[in-house]
């Protein structure tokens, strides 16, 4: 197995993948800094894109450095497991901004959500937080009529954006 091709190829590939990061950082910094905050109410997430860049350029030089001089040619084995490595980078990376941005509780929901939207299956476990009238979270309930009787009690995953001077729920 020729393992510093393989380096070399991941830090080709999170080279990449840092500069497309560099997208949401724009908008998400105009958002944070640019935007009428009136109009587009949001929690800033620049940092949280910022951190991931950050993370991931690191892993690239790191993967260059181990990847110098290659002695090898990337057959059958070495492209199986490249696959499998750059899936397995790319939903964790991808995961942290929602972790960092606290857009997410759980680093797992993170991770599931990261590799929903990778795979488009279109399953997710974004749920927004409901709130009794004293402001305690209140569990969810829902049915599926149609394939069970069953009733199913949840906690929404995503906090809701609030005013910071007032405590006012704005995004829900």
């Amino acid at each position: 197995m020729y393992y510093k091709a393989i380096c070399r190829l991941l830090a080709f590939y999170l080279g990449i993948f840092a500069l497309i990061l560099l997208i949401p950082i724009g908008v998400s910094a105009y958002f944070d800094f640019f935007a009428d905050p009136a109009k587009y109410p949001q929690p800033p997430s620049t940092l949280a894109f910022f951190y991931t860049f950050a993370i991931t350029i690191i892993l690239a030089i790191g993967f260059h450095f181990l990847g110098r001089n290659p002695k090898g040619r990337v057959y059958k084995r070495e492209s199986i497991l490249l696959v499998v490595i750059v899936w397995i980078i790319t939903t964790l990376l991808g995961a942290l901004p929602f972790v960092f941005s606290k857009t997410l509780d759980n680093p797992m929901d993170a991770i599931y959500e990261t590799m929903s939207g990778l795979t488009t299956t279109g399953s997710s476990v974004f749920y927004p937080k409901s709130y009794n009238a004293e402001g305690e979270e209140i569990p969810i309930e829902l049915a599926l009529p149609k394939i069970s009787t069953h009733k199913y009690r949840f906690f929404g995953t995503i906090t809701p954006v609030r005013d910071p001077d007032t405590g006012k729920i704005l995004l829900q």
